[in-house]
């Protein structure tokens, strides 16, 4: 059973509310509910057994016909149940030629639904789907619309914003940590998901700038006098030893920014003038951060295939002024590996949809024979104003929620 109510109070219909020509309507609106969620594939419940698995046995190679478990089942999976409080108001100003609504919301769901990594060790090919935990959303909603006209030319300006923050609040996995977003075949996963913290964050071995000198590598100690990166070398990546041990591993990861943003925003205008028209629309995001994975396999010198252009610029006693480390094949100093140096920032502006158009007029419509007749021109995603160096700052939102942020080179819409 999945109840919900919602209540509203038209406070501007009110006797008592009187004639006001500022805040001319005010709606207050408050609002709860629950929503099941099942979109998961079918007998996720039940674990599969493929038969004619051979298998050989003994000095004479005898082969045997068996079968073996190809997946891992948690039998005893249920509905996720999402329930949200809402309230917010609607309010117009200066007889509704500008409209504002407004919304508070947390949404905090229970028995999530996620497929949960598990190690090829186990013996299964894909990942189980479990109620993984406990998480909750919380965030504003606000729009802003403002109609007017100065003589013939008439107005339309809107703007949208939203800001959310999420926390788990639960994890009931088994385990503390969820990892994901593995950015290339050769990669470390690049978010860590864990109780008390945020969804997928990004947690990194942060990378510090480059050695200048053999001498900069050397002096480079732990609290006992030993050198943190023995293997590396002038023009080599300096990584921060975050948790003091003395050597750079996974030990050293630190939390390094989410994929998901402080808010994203949308504005746009419509206008007409005559028989013309324009319209408009923005959207973008700000303080979300992107793994280029694109990156880390194209910068990567240790591999042998084609390289990005940048790797023109890479270090060299010479050329001293850049952010790419030297180039080496067999790399000692792991460069390329799974760090900060490929966090990027995904904040954009992008002109979404940009239409003028023109309506003909009565008299030509007549001599026409046609009843109306609107002629226009219009383009989509004209440009994108963003710091982030891949295809697409907009990554979209297929694939597992732990891959998040996480670009693989290609681009889902």
């Amino acid at each position: 059973n999945f109840p919900s109510i919602a209540l509203g109070w038209n406070v501007s219909n009110e006797k008592f509310y009187g004639q006001n020509n500022v805040l001319s309507t005010l709606k207050l609106r408050a609002s709860y509910g629950e929503l099941g969620n099942q979109e998961i594939g079918d007998y996720q419940y039940s674990a599969a057994v493929a038969s004619n698995i051979n298998y050989v046995t003994g000095t004479s190679q005898q082969k045997w016909f068996g079968a073996i478990q190809t997946s891992f089942a948690d039998p005893n999976i249920k509905w996720e149940n999402t329930k949200t409080v809402n309230a917010g108001f609607d309010a117009g100003f200066f007889h509704d030629k500008l409209f504002l609504t407004a919304d508070y919301f947390i949404k905090t769901t229970d028995d999530v639904l996620l497929n949960v990594p598990i190690p090829g060790s186990a013996g299964s090919t894909s990942n189980p789907v479990v109620n993984a935990g406990k998480l909750r959303n919380n965030g504003i909603e606000l729009g802003l619309n403002y109609t007017d006209n100065i003589g013939k030319l008439k107005y339309n300006v809107f703007g949208t914003l939203s800001a959310v923050k999420n926390k788990v609040l639960e994890l009931g996995t088994g385990t503390q940590q969820i990892f994901g977003g593995q950015p290339t075949h050769h990669g470390a996963s690049s978010t860590l998901t864990e109780a008390n913290g945020p969804i997928t964050g990004f947690y990194l071995i942060k990378d510090v700038g480059i050695f200048q000198s053999d001498a900069e590598v050397s002096a480079y100690k732990d609290k006992k006098g030993n050198v943190i990166q023995p293997n590396a070398h002038a023009g080599d990546i300096k990584f921060l030893d975050a948790n003091g041990d003395g050597q750079i591993n996974d030990q050293d990861k630190v939390f390094m920014g989410s994929p998901f943003p402080n808010f994203e925003y949308g504005f746009g205008f419509n206008l007409s003038y005559h028989s013309f028209d324009v319209n408009a629309f923005f959207q973008g995001t700000q303080g979300n951060k992107i793994y280029n994975g694109l990156r880390q396999d194209l910068e990567s010198m240790s591999l042998e295939f084609n390289y990005s252009t940048t790797t023109l610029k890479a270090w060299t006693p010479q050329n001293t002024n850049t952010t790419v480390p030297r180039a080496v094949i067999d790399d000692p100093n792991f460069n390329d590996q799974t760090s900060s140096r490929f966090l990027e920032s995904g904040s954009y502006l992008r002109l979404k949809t940009l239409q003028v158009g023109y309506t003909l007029g009565d008299a030509l419509k007549r001599k026409l024979k046609i009843n109306s007749l609107r002629v226009y021109v219009s383009g989509d995603n004209v440009f994108t104003i963003t710091k982030y160096t891949g295809f697409n700052p907009d990554l979209g939102r297929t694939g597992s929620i732990f891959d998040r942020g996480v670009d693989f080179g290609h681009v889902a819409y």
